[in-house]
Order: C-alpha cells, then structure tokens, then sequence
C-alpha cells in the first residue's frame, strides 16, 4: 500500500489534505477558555491549518483542508466566512513559508521569521478577512465592524501563541530531519565516491604491479640466459653488469610489491585468513632461511634462537611479511656482526625479538619509524636503499594481527624490535590479558 502511494504524489497529497482537514476538525470541536477571560473561548484548529503548509506541495491542497475544517463552525459563525477566512490565511502562509522561509537553516532566524508570519497573517490577513466577510454576509454592520475587530484582537493573543509554539516545533523538527537526511546522502554519496576510488586504486595498483613485474621477470630471465652465454674468460668482466641488473630488477619488484601490499591493507581490501600455525617451523625459519644468501654475502651471521613450540592463530601471509621486512631491515643496515631472532613463550603472549648489531637509529627519528616513505636518511646522497614503507608495512600488518611491536634503538648501537602477539584470535582477544608476558629481559 505504501509502495503504491509512493508512485503516485497527488495521492499522497489527497491523503495528506484529508488527514490534515480531520485533525483541524477534531481540534476546532476542543474549546479552550481564554486565561483571564471567562467568557471568552478558543480552539486550536488553526495548528493543524498552518503544519499543513510545511508538507503540501499547493495551494489547491490547502482550500481542501479549509473546506474538511469549517464544517466545525464557531458558535455564532458562518460557514462560508470560515472558509474565505481559511483560505486567505493558508495560502498568504504557503507563499510566505515558500518564499522565504524553507531557505533558512538556522533553527532561531526559522523561528523568529515564522512567529513574525503567523502574527501578521493573524492580525493583518485572518481578522480583517473575519470581520470584513462577516459584514458582507450580514452577520454584523459595517458600522461595527472595528469593535468587532478590537474584540477579537484581545481575545485572539491566547490562540495565536499556541498556534506559533506548536508550529515552530514541527517547522523545526522538519528542518532539522532535512538536513540530516541531507548530511546523510552527503555522507552516503562520499562513502560510495572513496569506496569506488579505493576499488579503482586497487585496480590500478594491481595492473601496474603485472605491467611492471612480467618484463622485469622476463629481463631477469634473460640477462641469466645472456651471462650463462658469455665464455668463462669474460664472465668475471662482466658479472658487476649483471648483478647490477639482477639487484635493480629486484629492487622494483619489492617496490611494487611494498605498495601493493600496504594499499591493499588500509583501504581494507585485503582478505584476512586466520589461520592456527607453528610460528617457528612455518614463518621464522622459512623466511631466514630465504635470507641467508644475502648475510653470507655480507658475511653476518643471521641465526634463530627458538627452541620453544610457539602455536598461534595469526593471518600467515602478513605475519610472514612482518618478519620478512623486519629481517631484511635488519640485515640492510648491519655491516658486521649478527642477527638474531629469539622467540619465547609467555603468560598470555608470545614475545619475539629481532637483535641486531647495525647502525642503529637516532632517538630523534625514533617516533618517526611507522610513518610511509619515511627514513631517516634523505635525498640522493642517502647510504642505503629503499622507499620508506617497509615499517609502515610492518606497523599496519602488525595491527591487523592485534600485534603489538616496540623498537629500541641507539644510533652506533644496534636495533632491538620486540613483538607481542596474542595467543588468541584478535577478534576473540581479551583486553583484560593483553599485558606484556613476564618474561625477564636475562631470558635474551
């Protein structure tokens, strides 16, 4: 049935007409003794006359409510100088309230300019069309027609005040629905505009990460295939070009690879899988162990000291890539020395340390560490490599598993990162046992 009346407006606005009419009627048949006068009485039919302009489209629609509300006459008055009296007033209202006042937003200028149109259509359109109908129809003389005027002007006060009370409350709850259901279409329309801009810079993201990484893949081929061509005499020659080419193309594809990973994350397109795994033997030892070509180029030594079973339910793929940074971060910066990872279990956590002997961060870049393309090093001049976003990735994956991670660091002095995670799922982890695992800074 609803459905229905939406489809058609003019039958929703006959409806609207006749509900407004029956409630002006019923209010016309509820007498009110004016306070301070005992003789005199009111009703509050015209309420209901003046909400109607708020809601109905036309003018038309409001000589049908006049029509429905003058069946309920006065004691002593005329039906047809109800109507003209009606009539005169609601549509002087429906102009003024079209004209000017649906504008305004501000609730107190709505109010104050309102009030001021009920009280002019009162004294300068409802009365005078009163008295002068009134005169024209015989019920009084010409002669009397302005003590009839100022009678009624002191009695009239008591129903107008009523009837602006009352009316600016619904003018303002309509206000105020209007505008929140504006700021909601606003807030409904951005939502879908950043939903779309996120979904099309995904989609960008990951087409330039196929365009970019399949001719790297194939130059990676074939400059193998070239240097496995080269005689053996000139193979030392010429194996500074092509590692050169090797580690450029490599370094591009982690590139991509960073800021598809890190977009993915927080714009939250990416698909979470908790999944229960051994920490040690299914992401520490895989991933040192993808590692340990390039500590034994650089001579540092990349060792694990995990001799606990550690049972979590983590996201495999954005674990791995937490300790896929932090030990590629660890070994960038170390030139001499070791690596290490050291794992324990704890009350409620388990607590995984990355050591190393590199060198080091200034306290004063410190809280810096998790911005994106942030390092500490700037400009072309920088010693090492790299695009700032590696600990930003490792901060949001870190989040994601409702890991908690801190890092201590003195420039000359080595890097300690320490990692918190939660026995739990994160969704089923309780703050109450979210406290860091008493284990003693001598069990490392």
């Amino acid at each position: 049935m609803l459905k229905y009346i939406k489809q058609y407006p003019v039958l929703k606005n006959i409806l609207l007409m006749t509900g407004f009419g029956l409630l002006s009627l019923i209010l016309g048949e509820i007498k009110i003794t004016v306070p301070g006068m005992n003789s005199a009485t009111t009703d509050l039919r015209e309420i209901a006359v003046f909400t109607s302009i708020f809601y109905l489209p036309h003018w038309i629609y409001l000589i049908g409510i006049s029509l429905i509300t003058s069946l309920s006459i006065p004691e002593g008055g005329n039906y047809y100088v109800n109507i003209i009296m009606h009539v005169g007033a609601v549509i002087t209202g429906f102009y003024i309230y079209h004209l000017f006042i649906k504008k305004l937003t501000e609730p107190i200028g709505l109010v104050i300019l309102w009030s001021l149109t009920v009280t002019i259509i009162y004294y300068a359109v409802l009365l005078p069309l009163l008295v002068i109908s009134s005169a024209f129809f015989g019920i009084i003389e010409f002669s009397s027609s302005f003590e009839i005027y100022t009678a009624i002007f002191s009695v009239i006060h008591f129903e107008m005040i009523a009837t602006i009370a009352l009316t600016s409350l619904v003018l303002i709850s309509k206000n105020m629905r209007k505008v929140l259901l504006g700021k909601n279409f606003e807030l409904a329309r951005a939502k879908k505009r950043a939903e779309y801009s996120d979904k099309l810079k995904t989609e960008f993201l990951t087409q330039m990460s196929h365009e970019i990484r399949t001719p790297l893949n194939s130059i990676l081929s074939f400059s193998g295939l070239l240097r496995e061509t080269i005689p053996e005499n000139q193979s030392n020659e010429n194996s500074v070009i092509f590692n050169s080419i090797t580690n450029s193309c490599k370094r591009i594809i982690r590139t991509v690879e960073l800021i598809l990973n890190i977009s993915q994350m927080r714009t939250k397109t990416y698909d979470v899988k908790f999944v229960k795994l051994d920490l040690l033997s299914e992401i520490i030892n895989p991933v040192i162990k993808d590692y340990q070509s390039v500590a034994t180029s650089k001579n540092i030594k990349l060792k694990c000291d995990c001799k606990d079973s550690i049972k979590l339910k983590v996201d495999e793929y954005s674990t791995r890539i937490i300790f896929e940074q932090l030990i590629d971060n660890a070994l960038k910066y170390t030139e001499k020395g070791v690596v290490k990872i050291v794992a324990k279990n704890g009350g409620t956590v388990s607590v995984v340390k990355i050591i190393d002997t590199g060198i080091g961060i200034s306290e004063k870049y410190l809280p810096r560490l998790f911005e994106p393309f942030s390092q500490e090093e700037q400009g072309y001049t920088r010693a090492y490599d790299g695009n700032g976003l590696g600990l930003s990735l490792v901060k949001t994956c870190c989040d994601l598993n409702k890991i908690k991670i801190d890092i201590q660091s003195k420039k000359g002095s080595g890097t300690t990162v320490t990692l918190e995670i939660p026995f739990d799922h994160p969704t089923q982890h309780n703050d109450q046992t979210s406290g860091k695992a008493e284990l003693l800074e001598a069990d490392f």
